[in-house]
């Protein structure tokens, strides 16, 4: 008896594979994995014990995704990558509680993704997707989401942040939320836009941050907008801040953790500004830890100076402590 099953072709081949009739009835399968698939079930499907599915490089017929989850009652977890023809995703089952959505468009740019999931917990939408149209009723249940969503540069930069007001909007009650750099550029232009992001029940918040000169507007809008927060990471990659004037308290904030620092801090010094803020306005912080990448000569020097120049700053929380690491990168 199979219970775990993985078929597809290589990403470059032209080669495509029918699924047998036969195998839409199996009553052992637990986890399976398609890729370049052709799915067209004449009858009913019955894949009673799949916890597990994963389906990429396919372009779906009108029905068949609703056929499939009908005939998967104890499925948790389904991942679509690079799939096609999907406008209307409705999972009625309690115990789907998570679903992966990577590079999903339809030939159609303004056919819009609807997510229909009462009792789904957790959702990652990576790359580059038609809209994802998510309503606070119809994903109640969300605990976590991961939103690192890509556009074409051609595309209009307006649509694209009116598009992220609505997601923001929809994900508001989740508890812990991870955000791309694509969402943090368009909430900077969002910020000089004068627009707030909405309040929200963040309690842990991960920033991803490219090179853009706007992110640091957008940063500080999600922290204002976070007042319930009691976890911040922040993953960069050679990025210099600027010192702005944003005050905001902090109140719920207990860790903050900074991962991949790089850079020479000898030539980067108003890193020290945020770091400044957040200690100042971080009441309740129990640990602040930053792991740093050496890089040049004269790394271990600099971040040995920096160290005990964050040690050295005023912290409104008399119980934050500063955990200071690095690996070397020569």
């Amino acid at each position: 008896m199979v219970e775990c099953f993985t078929l597809g072709f290589d990403k470059e081949s032209n080669s495509r594979y029918e699924f047998p009739q036969f195998a839409y009835k199996n009553k052992y399968l637990k986890s399976l994995d398609l890729r370049k698939c052709d799915l067209n079930p004449s009858g009913s499907i019955n894949w009673s014990s799949l916890t597990s599915l994963s389906i990429a490089s396919l372009n779906l017929k009108d029905g068949v995704l609703e056929k499939v989850l009908s005939g998967c009652p104890n499925l948790e977890d389904l991942e679509l990558k690079n799939v096609l023809g999907i406008s209307r995703l409705e999972v009625s089952s309690v115990k789907l509680t998570y679903l992966s959505i990577h590079d999903c468009q339809n030939e159609n740019d303004d056919i819009q993704i609807e997510i229909l999931a009462p009792h789904l917990k957790y959702l990652e939408l990576f790359g580059y997707c038609n809209k994802i149209c998510l309503q606070p009723r119809n994903v109640a249940s969300l605990v976590s989401t991961i939103i690192f969503l890509e556009f074409d540069e051609e595309c209009n930069l307006e649509k694209e942040c009116s598009y992220l007001k609505e997601l923001l909007l929809g994900v508001g009650h989740v508890e812990k939320l991870e955000l791309g750099p694509w969402c943090i550029q368009c909430m900077s232009i969002l910020e000089l836009k004068d627009w707030k992001s909405p309040p929200s029940n963040w309690k842990f918040l991960k920033l991803n941050i490219s090179l853009e000169s706007l992110d640091i507007s957008g940063i500080y809008s999600f922290l204002q907008s976070s007042l319930d927060i009691e976890t911040l990471v922040i993953d960069w990659y050679e990025y210099e801040w600027e010192t702005h004037d944003f005050n905001c308290s902090l109140r719920h904030l207990k860790t903050i953790n900074f991962i991949d620092f790089y850079g020479e801090l000898s030539e980067n010094k108003s890193i020290l500004s945020l770091v400044k803020y957040l200690l100042k306005n971080a009441t309740m912080l129990e640990k602040f830890m930053i792991a740093a990448i050496l890089k040049g000569s004269n790394a271990s020097r600099d971040y040995a100076k920096m160290e005990h120049e964050f040690l050295s700053f005023p912290r409104s929380s008399p119980n934050a402590s500063i955990v200071f690491s690095s690996v070397c990168n020569n």
